[in-house]
């Protein structure tokens, strides 16, 4: 693969693996919250 090539999709993938890690510790922080019962 060529440089460019695959620093474009390094830098894509990089900021898809953070989306989906706020989201999901998001979701997982709202779930957590809501099983102790505390209001947000």
């Amino acid at each position: 693969m060529p440089y460019r090539t695959f620093q474009i999709a390094n830098f894509t993938s990089a900021f898809v693996w953070a989306w989906a890690l706020l989201v999901f510790g998001d979701f997982g922080f709202a779930i957590v919250t809501w099983l102790m019962g505390d209001p947000i």
